[in-house]
Parts: C-alpha cells; sequence; structure tokens
C-alpha cells in the first residue's frame, strides 16, 4: 500500500523506489485515496510529509489488517514453498544476537533476497500468544515448560558461573560456601523472576536458587558485566561469553565458588509446531545452525 510505503520510507520518491513505481505515480497514489477518504492525510513542506491528525489515526485503524494481509501473503508463500515474506525472531538479550545472529545476517538475505528479516529483543518473559514471533532463539528451558506445544532445537550448552570483581571481594567476607552468599549482594537480572536471585549447583547436583541482597537490576547481560567490573556485586553468566572471558583475561572479573556453578544452562532454539515446519523458518534454522561452529 502506497500509504504504508511513504510512511516506513519517509518521503515520495523512497516510496516510489521500494514499490519500482515513480514518484508522480505514488502521488497520485497518495491523492486519491485522500479524495476517497475526504480528508488530507500528509501536510506537505518542502523538505518532508508529516501525517495529519487523521492520517494518525487512519494508519492506527488500518495497522491490523496490514498485518493480516501480510499474514496471509506469508502463508500463501509457504504453502507454495518460496521463501518470502517477514521473519520475526526475537531473543531474550542483544548479546545473544551480537554472537550468534548478525555477523552472517548479510549473507542469509543475499542467499534469500525475498525475505525481510526482523530482529527483536524482548527484555521481560516470552509470553503467547501476546508475543508473536516466528522464532525465539536462544531461550532458557522456562518457555518449553510453559507452552510445552512449541518445538524446540538445542542450541548450546555451559556453566552458569559466578563472578565478581576483585574490588568487590575486598570489601566483603571470603566466599568459600554457598551459604555465604547470603552475606553478599547480587546484581539483579530483570529477565529473572524475581532479579535477586543466583543460580548454584548444590552436592547432590541439584540446581539452587537462593536469593541475596539487591543492589541495582539492569535488563542485559552487557550491563550486569559492566557493574560487576564496577564492583557492585556478584552476577550470574555463562563463562563461554566473550565479554566474561574479556574480563576474566583483563583480571577485571574473578570465578566465585567453581564447585557449586550450575552445570547445565542450557539455551534453545523454539518455534511453532507447524507441519510441516514453514520454509522460511526451516531456511533460517537450517543456516543459522551451520554457523555455531564459527561461533567466537
Amino acid at each position: 500500500m502506497s500509504f504504508n510505503a511513504v510512511i516506513n520510507e519517509g518521503g515520495i520518491t523512497a516510496a516510489a523506489s521500494v514499490k519500482g513505481q515513480t514518484p508522480m505515480a505514488v502521488s497520485k497514489q497518495i491523492s486519491n485515496l485522500e479524495a476517497k477518504l475526504g480528508e488530507a492525510l500528509f501536510e506537505r513542506t518542502q523538505k518532508r510529509l508529516n501525517l495529519t491528525d487523521f492520517g494518525r489515526d487512519f494508519q492506527q485503524q488500518i495497522a491490523p489488517l496490514l498485518a493480516q494481509h501480510e499474514s496471509l501473503e506469508s502463508w500463501v508463500s509457504d504453502r507454495e514453498g518460496k521463501i518470502q515474506g517477514t521473519l520475526k525472531v526475537a531473543a531474550q538479550a542483544p548479546e545473544i544476537f551480537h554472537e550468534t545472529i548478525t555477523p552472517w545476517v548479510n549473507e542469509f538475505l543475499t542467499t534469500y533476497p525475498e525475505l525481510d528479516l526482523e530482529l527483536d529483543i524482548k527484555t521481560s518473559a516470552i509470553t503467547l500468544p501476546d508475543d508473536h514471533f516466528d522464532i525465539y532463539w536462544g531461550v532458557g528451558d522456562y518457555l518449553g515448560q510453559l507452552y510445552p506445544g512449541l518445538k524446540r532445537r538445542f542450541l548450546w550448552s555451559g556453566e552458569y558461573g559466578i563472578f565478581a570483581s576483585p574490588d568487590y571481594l575486598k570489601k566483603y567476607p571470603k566466599l568459600t560456601s554457598i551459604e555465604q552468599l547470603s552475606e553478599h549482594q547480587v546484581i539483579g537480572y530483570l529477565h529473572n523472576e524475581p532479579p535477586n536471585i543466583l543460580l548454584t549447583q548444590d552436592p547432590n547436583d541439584q540446581e539452587q536458587f537462593a536469593h541475596h541482597q539487591l543492589p541495582c537490576r539492569i535488563k542485559t547481560v552487557s550491563g550486569q558485566i559492566d557493574l560487576a567490573i564496577a564492583g557492585l556485586g556478584l552476577i550470574n553468566a555463562d563463562e563461554q561469553l566473550p565479554a566474561i572471558q574479556k574480563a576474566l583475561k583483563n583480571k577485571q572479573l574473578v570465578p566465585v565458588l567453581k564447585a557449586h556453578w550450575w552445570q547445565s544452562a542450557t539455551m534453545y532454539i523454539y518455534f511453532h509446531n507447524a507441519k510441516p515446519v514453514s520454509p522460511k523458518v526451516r531456511a533460517f534454522l537450517d543456516f543459522f545452525l551451520s554457523k555455531v561452529p564459527l561461533w567466537s
């Protein structure tokens, strides 16, 4: 739709380029739509087009219809086996995309030029059907427990460690047992519920959650690491994260209570249980899983 293209591209000329039409043709389509509606959709200035109040109301009214149209086109394309349309992928931390997806996005889109890729960060617990994504990338076991109807593929597994800065450890009692964690502060991670927990492993190899004093909370893993380096408290993190490896190498962080680290921190790819699996979902999974050996 020309109206939506003009909004998305910021002007008639850019919209015409995307649609493969002339600016005059797009301008005429907008004028015809305004004439049919009986009100102006855009305020026209020398530099740009701005939506009128009516234009904004119209945009809100047609948004669900456009989404349904796109979904229908995607469904038809999938039935024909074509890899095209929009593929929406969610992760719960930007670091996951940075390390496992974005280095190969250009290659992926070159391979599938008719596919539009949307990468989104979901900074709270994922809930269905409120969160409409095709793929949930690098999400823990909780999503499968909440929604057992989802399909999943193993992505990676590693140790979930505890880390702190040397300066922080100088200020607090020495840590030699899990019980002593109650005397320490933890940097809260807002994806956790509640956020003031540390995941450890007890002598019977069972996961153990402990609540702690909470000086601050943050939504990103990179932010947690920065605050830990600054000496605000303990954090849980995957030991293999490049940022953790760098901080350990530079002696900005040190491992704590390694004998009690959780050994089975597993992340998965979740997708909807469609039969057969959508061609665009299958293409994404096959392509990016083939890149796992190349992760830093």
